[in-house]
């Protein structure tokens, strides 16, 4: 769940809507993620770190803050972690979804 962090609103939205999922929808908190957009405008800030790492422990949900303008792959990092959380979280999952979730983020990492 993307918010900005130069937008309390966004914020205050996306806290609403993880509740929402988590509550009505039957959402896994280890398919949930919180993400602070636009971590590199500080001077501009109105979401501070601390209140969405509140946010994110309290809906026991990952958390991070990235600049999607500052490179690609902090944003693929969040997806590539979630997704492998996720599915160690399965108690029934395959184990050969794991090892093809490994053998693609070992090739994404040699590929950096």
């Amino acid at each position: 769940m993307l918010y900005s962090t130069i937008d309390r609103a966004s914020f205050e939205e996306a806290s609403l809507l993880c509740q929402y999922l988590l509550k009505t929808k039957n959402v896994n908190p280890a398919c949930l993620v919180l993400v602070g957009n636009k971590s590199d405008l500080k001077h501009f800030r109105e979401v501070e770190e601390y209140e969405g790492r509140l946010l994110a422990q309290a809906l026991e949900c990952g958390f991070c803050q990235l600049s999607a303008s500052e490179g690609f792959d902090d944003s693929q990092n969040v997806l590539y972690n979630t997704l492998r959380q996720y599915v160690n979280t399965q108690k029934h999952g395959s184990p050969s979804i794991r090892v093809f979730i490994d053998n693609v983020l070992s090739r994404k990492k040699s590929m950096s």
